[in-house]
C-alpha cells in the first residue's frame, strides 16, 4: 500500500499536489489493510455460524457514516485528504467493533489457529472469482483516471457514489438469505426451488424499485449538491441513465452468482468471471475511441449483461433444473413497470418541482410510494401461489421453534 501510494501519483494527471494524492491513496489502502487484518477471521466465522446480522449492522453503519460524512465534508469544501481520513477513521471504528465482538461475545474461540484449506478443493477458484470481481468493479474508474481529466473523474465519482451505495444496500438484503438457501439446496431440492423462485422475484422487484428511484432523483440530487460549483457542469443525464442501468444489472446478477458459489460451483463461476473481465477491459478500450468515457460504461453494461445471461442459464439448467420462463416473465413485467414510471415522469414532470432539499425529500417520498405501489401490485397479483407457499413455510418454522 505504501509503495503504491508513492508510485500512483506519478501515473495520474491531476490538479492536486503530489502530497495530497499520495496521502489520499495511503488512507484508502490503510483502511483496507486494517479491515483485512482484523476483521477477516471473525467475519468468516460469523458467516459459517449463520450470524450474518452482525456483519449487516457493521456494513450499514459504515455505509451511512462514510457517505454522509463524505457528502458533508465535500459540500463544506474540506480538503480531500480529510475526507479519506474520515473513511479510515470509520473503518478503524468498525474494526474495533469486531475486536470487541470477538473478545466479549466469542471469547472462548481460538482465532489464532491457522485456517486449513487442504480439503477445500476449489479455494483457488474462489480467489480468482474475488480478484476478477475487484478488477471488474474498478476498471472504469481506473481508465477514466488515466484517460480523462480530474473534472470528469470527479463527476463520475459523484454519480457512482450514489449508484454504488444503493447497490451495496440492496445486496445486503440478499446476503441475509442466500446462505440459508444453500443449506436447503443440500437437503430438499424441491423446497429450494420454490423458495428461490419467490426470493428471486422479490429481489428483482426490489432492485428495479430502488433504481427506478435513482433514475428519477439522481439528476435533481446532483443539481442541488453541485449548485454552488460554477467552474464545471456536473449535470449529465446520459451518464446517470447508463450508470443506473449498469448497477441495476449488477444487482440482478449477484443472486445467481451467490447461488453458484454457495452450491459448490466455484470453478464454473470463476470461468464466467474471467470472461466478463476480459470483455469489459477490451470493449472499454475499443468503445472509448467512439464514445469517450461513456464507452467505459457501455463496456461495463455489455460485460455485466453477458455475466447475467450465462449465470441465469447455468443456475436454471444445472442447479435448479428449472425452466427460464418464470425469470423472463418477471424481468419483462419489471421492465414494463420501469418504463411506465419513466413515461409517467416525462408526462407529469414531477421532478421539475424540486428546488430545495425539502422539496427533494417530499418528491422522493411521493415517487417512492407511487412506484412501489405499482411493483407490489404486480407482485401480489401474479405470485399468489408462491406467496402462499412462503407464508406456510414461515408458519412451519415458527411452530417448530415453539416446540
Amino acid at each position: 500500500v505504501g509503495l503504491l501510494s508513492f508510485i500512483l501519483p506519478f501515473l495520474l494527471k491531476t490538479p492536486f499536489s503530489y502530497a495530497t494524492v499520495c496521502l489520499s491513496f495511503a488512507c484508502m489502502g490503510a483502511g483496507q489493510v486494517l479491515s483485512f487484518a482484523i476483521q477477516g477471521k471473525i467475519i468468516v466465522y460469523l458467516i459459517a455460524a449463520g450470524k450474518k446480522y452482525y456483519i449487516h449492522i457493521a456494513s450499514i453503519l459504515f455505509l451511512i457514516l462514510v457517505n454522509v460524512g463524505k457528502l458533508l465534508l465535500a459540500y463544506r469544501g474540506f480538503n480531500i485528504v480529510l475526507i479519506f481520513l474520515l473513511q479510515l477513521a470509520v473503518q478503524a471504528g468498525i474494526s474495533l467493533y469486531y475486536v470487541l465482538l470477538q473478545k466479549y461475545k466469542y471469547a472462548g474461540l481460538d482465532f489464532t489457529v491457522r485456517s486449513s484449506t487442504t480439503y477445500i478443493e476449489q479455494n483457488k477458484y474462489g480467489l480468482i472469482e474475488q480478484i476478477a470481481f475487484i478488477i471488474f468493479m474498478n476498471t472504469d474508474i481506473v481508465l477514466i483516471s488515466i484517460f480523462m481529466n480530474m473534472f470528469v473523474v470527479s463527476k463520475y465519482s459523484l454519480y457512482t457514489l450514489v449508484t454504488h451505495n444503493i447497490y451495496i444496500f440492496v445486496g445486503l438484503t440478499w446476503d441475509a438469505v442466500h446462505a440459508s438457501l444453500a443449506k436447503i439446496y443440500i437437503t430438499d431440492l424441491n423446497r429450494f426451488n420454490r423458495l428461490e423462485q419467490i426470493l428471486e422475484n422479490a429481489f428483482v422487484l426490489l432492485s428495479f424499485w430502488f433504481y427506478t428511484m435513482v433514475m428519477f432523483l439522481l439528476i435533481p440530487f446532483m443539481r442541488l449538491y453541485t449548485n454552488a460549483i460554477s467552474d464545471y457542469n456536473y449535470i449529465d443525464i446520459k451518464l446517470a441513465f447508463l450508470l443506473t442501468v449498469s448497477y441495476l444489472l449488477f444487482c440482478i446478477r449477484n443472486p445467481f452468482i451467490s447461488l453458484s458459489l454457495d452450491t459448490g460451483y466455484i470453478k464454473r463461476s470463476s470461468e464466467f468471471a474471467i470472461i466478463e473481465v476480459i470483455i469489459n477491459i477490451v470493449l472499454s478500450i475499443v468503445l472509448f475511441t467512439f464514445f469517450s468515457y461513456y464507452g467505459f460504461v457501455y463496456a461495463t453494461i455489455i460485460g455485466t449483461g453477458y455475466r447475467l445471461v450465462v449465470q441465469v442459464l447455468f443456475v436454471k439448467k444445472t442447479i435448479q433444473k428449472e425452466h427460464l420462463f418464470p425469470f423472463i416473465k418477471n424481468m419483462g413485467m419489471c421492465i414494463c413497470i420501469f418504463c411506465i414510471c419513466i413515461a409517467g415522469e416525462n408526462f407529469l414532470h414531477i421532478t421539475n418541482n424540486i428546488t430545495s432539499w425539502s422539496s427533494f425529500f417530499l418528491v422522493a417520498c411521493i415517487m417512492a410510494l407511487s412506484s412501489l405501489t405499482l411493483y407490489c401490485t404486480y407482485f401480489f397479483l401474479f405470485t399468489k401461489k408462491e406467496l402462499s407457499y412462503l407464508i406456510n413455510f414461515i408458519k412451519t418454522i415458527k411452530q417448530n421453534r415453539h416446540r
